[in-house]
């Protein structure tokens, strides 16, 4: 429910017709069937999806004013994403990225030192949780993924020979196995 109140707020701030954007988002997303049940299934899920709209929220709010104390809530925020679900560290990327193009497209630049200590209050915001909790979770559990990862199949490796392997399977089923070097330098790169 805090998801769906955040995406109201969202649009009104985003939109001039907040209430006609509400209504067709919120439609298509009550009408989304595989959205509805990841929503309101298991634990986390209503936790994760809450946290990605606050941290989408805020991140708006900051391009239009930027204060350090968002800049670290948007860190803390992005923080707790990915400590719900192991897929949302991904999410941390949002402000970054967002804050990055921001400073490309700008008409008048701020100066980059602006942007990279703007960036390292998010990071220390973000690491001093996530970078926290990943280090007590090696030393007490000694792994870095969940007992979750395991228990559906895992066996991530990060030994070139097998992500070469993967790669050229994959493009195998493409018929692009000429291509398998040039795949692997990318992933790499």
């Amino acid at each position: 429910l805090c998801a769906l109140v955040l995406v109201h707020v969202i649009l009104k701030a985003t939109t001039d017709r907040a209430f006609i954007g509400t209504a067709i988002v919120l439609t298509f997303l009550s009408c989304n069937t595989s959205f509805v049940m990841w929503a309101i299934a298991g634990l986390e899920n209503p936790l994760y999806v809450f946290f990605v709209t606050l941290l989408v929220y805020l991140t708006i709010f900051n391009l239009k004013q930027p204060t350090t104390k968002r800049i670290i809530s948007i860190g803390i925020i992005a923080a707790f994403a990915a400590l719900s679900r192991p897929d949302g560290v991904l999410y941390s990327l949002l402000y970054p990225g967002i804050t990055v193009l921001q400073w490309l497209f700008a008409k008048e630049k701020q100066p980059l030192k602006t942007i990279i200590k703007t960036l390292a209050i998010y990071a220390a915001a973000f690491l001093s949780l996530f970078g926290g909790y990943m280090i007590f979770r090696y030393f007490y559990f000694h792994d870095f993924y969940p007992n979750t990862y395991w228990a559906k199949g895992g066996g991530l490796s990060f030994e070139p020979k097998e992500w070469y392997k993967k790669i050229r399977d994959l493009l195998k089923s493409f018929g692009l196995t000429r291509y398998t070097l040039v795949g692997y330098v990318g992933i790499v790169l």
